[in-house]
């Protein structure tokens, strides 16, 4: 994978990078999924779709998808994508396609883009939605595109961090949000009569893995005797002491932190890239495939987050028992190097 450095900045003519990026990604069109088991919920939800039915209705039976009590989280654009194409070499071959149109229009980096590991084996081979996020969002910065934004956020919530940015390098900001609010709105009226993605919620309160910053701000709110002080402070309201007991906890506490941070960074950077990571590193679950959202921008952009991206594999050392500091050390060390840099 650490091959991909020394590679990345060679210039060849597009077409023997399209041929390269095929060659490497039809090794994996038609071997089983194995570092994760999304692709298989999404393929689910997609014959539900494509029956006529509500996915965010049922839950599935398929032995192969993880937590299947759980229904589905997936935003309603990626469901109507999910209904169109529900077999698994099909679905692989429409994130290939979506690679393609990203290599042609990154121009200068369409060879790193093309030979990106992670792209390889969390796009092609694991089939994750992310690579379609990312691709749409990097069409929504080139083009200045408020559809291709909406249709990024509705494949996947991440790229709704990038919106601030876009909105300032917008030309057309007002077109731009028009565009964006009519292409995000109308996929989601077939929908409007059931729940919608009822999954999330569970997803947004139980979910952690792989990010430093949970773990630090939940051992220092872990020391603070919220409730404790609640309860003996002399002017307690009683009206909202429902509330406090069933939220003043350090998970709750932590993950509001966190929400807080993101925001106000999302709110400040300029780029599109930054703004994506900023979401990602205050998450308490950081999973390797959702870095794919930010690649095309963080090349357009030249941000270093592409390195960050290339690390995140490494965090599936934690599945084998490896000690977290040194995984963190590993997926966020060039991040650490970048930051003592600046």
């Amino acid at each position: 994978m650490l091959a991909w450095l020394p590679l990345r900045t060679r210039a060849l003519p597009l077409r023997y990078v399209i041929v390269i990026a095929l060659v490497l990604r039809a090794f994996l069109l038609f071997d089983e999924p194995r570092l994760s088991g999304d692709v298989y919920r999404y393929l689910s939800d997609g014959r539900v779709v494509a029956s006529g039915h509500n996915p965010y209705t049922y839950t599935p039976t398929d032995p192969r998808i993880n937590h299947p009590e759980i229904r589905s989280i997936y935003p309603p654009h990626a469901q109507l994508l999910f209904g169109l194409v529900h077999q698994l070499t099909a679905w692989r071959v429409l994130i290939v396609a979506f690679d393609l149109v990203a290599i042609v229009l990154l121009r200068r980096h369409a060879f790193a883009y093309a030979t990106f590991p992670p792209l390889l084996f969390e796009g092609t081979w694991n089939g994750h939605i992310d690579a379609i996020a990312g691709v749409l969002l990097g069409i929504a910065l080139l083009r200045d595109s408020g559809v291709a934004a909406a249709f990024a956020s509705g494949m996947k919530i991440i790229p709704f961090a990038g919106l601030p940015a876009l909105l300032r390098e917008s030309k057309h900001r007002l077109r731009f949000l028009a565009t964006f609010a009519i292409a995000l709105i109308v996929p989601i009226l077939p929908f409007v009569r059931g729940p919608i993605m009822p999954g999330f919620r569970d997803y947004a309160t139980r979910w952690i893995f792989n990010s430093p910053l949970y773990d630090v701000l939940f051992a220092i709110l872990d020391r603070i005797p919220t409730k404790t002080i609640w309860t003996h402070h002399p002017l307690r309201f009683q009206l909202i002491s429902d509330f406090v007991y069933r939220h003043v906890y350090t998970d709750f506490l932590t993950r509001a932190v966190m929400a807080t941070i993101a925001l106000g960074l999302i709110a400040c950077t300029r780029r599109v890239s930054s703004a994506i990571a900023a979401l990602l590193l205050c998450s308490p679950a950081i999973h390797p495939w959702y870095w794919l959202t930010l690649v095309p921008a963080s090349l357009i952009e030249g941000r270093a987050w592409i390195f960050v991206a290339l690390c995140a594999p490494f965090s599936y050392l934690l599945y084998a028992g490896s000690e977290r500091f040194f995984v963190y050390l590993v997926c966020y060390g060039i991040l650490l190097t970048s930051l003592s840099r600046a």
